[in-house]
């Protein structure tokens, strides 16, 4: 097995796979996230998303990431910060996993079916 190290910020934490690229977490202080190219590695975009993160979750289309400061979301093809739905509970975006993301108390975030 070959293992691959990619940059990706200040104290990387958790890692999402959208369907083409690889999210990264990048925890403590940076309060961003990293787009990376998933056949190379490539960076191909860092993205603010608050102070603290501490979650991170993607459908293929949105990226969802919970900090201090509340829930961001990004859409996966350009890290455009995009608006919750009017419920603040579901995000209402077609998936191509037949998953939501869901705000939970405590928790942060959660994918569900």
């Amino acid at each position: 097995m070959q293992y691959m190290q990619y940059p990706a910020g200040r104290s990387p934490s958790q890692l999402a796979f959208d369907g083409t690229n690889i999210w990264v977490l990048n925890f403590v202080n940076d309060g961003t996230v990293t787009k990376l190219r998933a056949s190379d590695g490539q960076p191909l975009g860092v993205y603010p998303v608050g102070p603290w993160p501490s979650r991170l979750v993607t459908d293929g289309y949105s990226v969802w990431v919970s900090s201090r400061s509340g829930t961001t979301r990004l859409r996966a093809s350009d890290g455009v910060p995009l608006n919750w739905p009017a419920n603040e509970t579901v995000c209402s975006t077609a998936n191509i996993f037949g998953r939501w993301a869901r705000k939970s108390p405590g928790y942060g975030l959660r994918m569900e079916r």
